[in-house]
C-alpha cells in the first residue's frame, strides 16, 4: 500500500513554541502529527515513519528533555531513538512507562501508517505531577479516555494546554478499541476547570480559544451519549445505533480492518454507562 509522508515547514508560535509537523497520506486518508518544543522541552516525538524529520528538528533545536503524553506510536515513536542519539531524558506518566517498558503490539494499519514497532524503553515518571522547563513549571494532568495513560501538560502562567490526543476535533466520529467516551467526558470536564486560552493538539495543531474548542467536543460527546442511551433503551443494538448516529464512511473502516471504527465509541457508552 502506497504511503506518502510530507514534511511541512517548521512553525513558531508566539516566539516561544517551535513545531515540527508533517502529514502522512495512505489510501486517500491524510493524518497529521505535531511535536512541540517549549522552553527546551520536546512534547511528543512523532511516529517512527518521521524519524529523520524529528532527528533533524532535534539536532537543530537542541531540546534538553522530552515528555510523552501517552504511549501510542505516533507520539512515542522516536523517544528511544532521541535518547540514544542525544542522551535526552524522557519523561511520562507511570502507565505510559509501563506500556513502553513492556512493549505493545500494533494493528497492521498502524504499522503501515505510522511505521515500525516502537522499541521497548523505560521513561522516567514525572514527580509530583509537574515537569520543570527553562522558565517555569507545567502541570501534568491525567486525562484518560483516548488511552488510560494519557496526560496533558498545562502552563498556568500562559494558560496554554499541550493536549496530546485529548481534543483532536470538535466532533470525533471514529475511535480505537481502547477509547472510552465516558472517560473522555470526565477528562474534558476536568481540564475545563482550568483556563485554557491556547491549545496545542498532537494532530489538529494549534487551536486558539482552547476552552471553547474543548467545550464544543464535550457537548458533542454528551449529546452522543444521551442519544446512544435513548436508542439502546428502545431496543437498538450497538451496530444499529452506530449507523444512525455516526459516520457511515466505510473506507477508513476497510483500510484499518475495523480497528478504527465509530462502533467503539458507541460500545464504550453502552458498556460503561448502562452495563457496568
Amino acid at each position: 500500500m502506497f504511503v506518502q509522508h510530507t514534511i511541512m515547514p517548521n512553525f513558531k508560535y508566539d516566539d516561544m513554541v517551535k513545531v515540527a509537523r508533517g502529514k502522512i497520506k495512505v489510501a486517500g486518508q491524510t493524518f497529521h502529527y505535531h511535536c512541540y518544543l517549549y522552553e527546551g522541552l520536546l512534547i511528543d516525538t512523532g511516529p517512527p515513519r518521521a524519524r529523520k524529520h524529528i532527528f533533524t528538528f532535534a539536532n537543530n533545536e537542541k531540546p534538553n528533555q522530552v515528555f510523552l503524553t501517552h504511549y501510542h506510536e505516533d507520539h512515542s515513536g522516536n523517544a528511544a531513538f532521541l535518547r540514544e542519539k542525544f542522551q535526552l531524558p524522557i519523561y511520562s506518566g507511570p502507565q505510559t512507562r509501563s506500556y513502553l517498558s513492556q512493549g505493545f503490539s500494533m494493528p497492521l494499519y498502524r504499522k503501515v501508517l505510522w511505521g515500525q514497532n516502537v522499541p521497548k524503553h523505560r521513561p522516567s515518571v514525572v514527580k509530583d505531577k509537574v515537569i520543570q522547563h527553562k522558565s517555569g513549571t507545567l502541570l501534568a494532568i491525567h486525562t484518560p479516555g483516548h488511552s488510560d495513560d494519557h496526560h496533558c501538560l498545562y502552563d498556568p502562567d500562559r494558560k496554554w494546554l499541550f493536549s496530546g490526543d485529548l481534543f483532536l476535533a470538535k466532533k470525533v466520529r471514529f475511535g480505537m478499541k481502547e477509547d472510552s467516551v465516558p472517560r473522555m467526558i470526565e477528562s474534558l470536564q476536568h481540564v475545563l476547570t482550568f483556563d485554557v486560552q491556547t491549545m496545542f493538539c498532537g494532530h489538529a495543531g494549534i487551536v486558539e480559544n482552547g476552552s471553547d474548542a474543548l467545550h464544543a467536543k464535550l457537548e458533542f460527546l454528551l449529546q452522543l451519549s444521551e442519544n446512544t442511551i435513548k436508542l439502546y433503551q428502545k431496543g437498538y443494538n450497538t451496530q444499529e445505533i452506530t449507523a444512525q448516529l455516526l459516520s457511515k464512511n466505510k473506507r477508513i473502516r476497510w483500510l484499518t480492518h475495523n480497528e478504527f471504527s465509530p462502533h467503539f465509541f458507541i460500545r464504550s457508552i453502552v458498556k460503561e454507562t448502562l452495563e457496568s
